[in-house]
Parts: C-alpha cells; structure tokens; sequence
C-alpha cells in the first residue's frame, strides 16, 4: 500500500483558541446576569459537552427551569493563579509545537 503524503496539499480552514481551564477540571454555568448564563471550562473536551450544554441553554432560554439544567448554576469566582497558569500552558503548548517541527 502505497502512502498518501500531505505536504503537497492545502487546508481550507484552520481553528484555534483557548482552552478553558477550571482548576478542579470540572464543568461549570455561571449566571452572568438575569437571562444570561454561559457553561464554561470544558477543559479542552468541549465537543460533547459542548453540545449537551448548547441543548440545555437553548431550553432554559426557551423557558425550561434552571433546575433542569445538567449542572447547578454557580456565581463567577476569581481564580488568583489564572494568570500564572495560563501564561504557564501557553509556554508548553508553544513548546509542544515547536518540539513537533523539529
């Protein structure tokens, strides 16, 4: 079998971002304001939950009750190392791919 080899082709797209990291690694919804929520903090495994949680903000804004949604809504907290750690995952990725071209 003969291999296909990719340097000769292009992408169409690209994606890139950051990744939200929770400190305890666990899923959270925070209200932001009255009708306003936002689950963060897949930690990098966003596409399922990603899709559970999207099912259930559309619910709630459809009128469904808070209660129902996958996880209990929680107020937003400071996290006094976020700076440093992201600062800290940034350096590693970057090294990671710079490991990679080598």
């Amino acid at each position: 079998m003969q291999g296909i080899s990719l340097w000769d082709r292009s992408a169409e797209g690209a994606w890139f971002g950051q990744i939200a990291m929770t400190p305890d690694h666990l899923l959270r919804i925070h209200r932001l304001a009255e009708g306003l929520y936002t689950p963060i903090g897949y930690n990098g495994r966003g596409i399922t939950p990603g899709t559970i949680f999207g099912r259930a903000m559309a619910e709630l804004l459809a009128g469904s009750d808070e209660a129902d949604l996958p996880l209990p809504v929680t107020d937003l907290a400071p996290v006094a190392s976020a700076p440093v750690m992201s600062r800290f995952y940034q350096l590693v990725f970057a090294a990671n791919q710079v490991w990679k071209s080598i």
